[in-house]
């Protein structure tokens, strides 16, 4: 069976009506980790309100392995459509332990963006980042993150400051 087939026969399985079928799709995809059908777990998640099948699916997205799935949860929270489960694709983003240093400079602009508990997801994701960054984009990144600082609240603003202090040390050290 080529993989196109296979992921065409996933899909199916996840748009069933028996939850069996859906929950045995989803183990499929735990063993493929394919990224190409995350879009189909994440219109789920939101549309589906059976808890089981939920779960599945978060505990699927909490255990990916496949680095090409970061381009793809990144996308999602991109995307508005997904803006109801950003939490959950956040959350997998720590837990799964891919590599999501290369979007620093979009999750500091969802931090600056989002409400508290979004904004304190994503630093939480920055903070585990062991990359270093070039001194100009840190302080770019700062810089952007100082605008307004003034008019948040505090709880959000000592955030703000946290993440600045925590960029500072991500700078190459010559």
């Amino acid at each position: 069976m080529t993989e196109d087939k296979g992921i065409k026969l996933l899909v199916k399985r996840l748009q069933s009506d028996n939850t069996k079928d859906i929950l045995f799709a989803i183990n499929q995809i735990r063993n493929s980790g394919d990224p190409k059908i995350l879009p189909v777990l994440f219109d789920l998640l939101i549309a589906n309100p059976n808890k089981e099948i939920n779960q599945a699916i978060i505990e699927l997205l909490n255990e990916l392995k496949n680095q090409a799935c970061t381009e793809v949860i990144i996308e999602a929270l991109k995307n508005e459509k997904y803006f109801s489960i950003r939490k959950e694709l956040l959350v997998s983003c720590w837990h799964s332990g891919l590599d999501y240093s290369d979007y620093l400079s979009f999750l500091v602009g969802m931090v600056h963006s989002s409400d508290f508990l979004i904004s304190f997801e994503v630093f939480t994701i920055i903070e585990s980042f062991e990359k270093e960054y070039d001194i100009e984009l840190i302080d770019s990144l700062a810089q952007a993150l100082y605008e307004n600082l003034n008019e948040m609240k505090e709880e959000k603003r000592n955030l703000i400051i946290e993440l600045i202090r925590l960029l500072e040390t991500k700078k190459i050290q010559h």
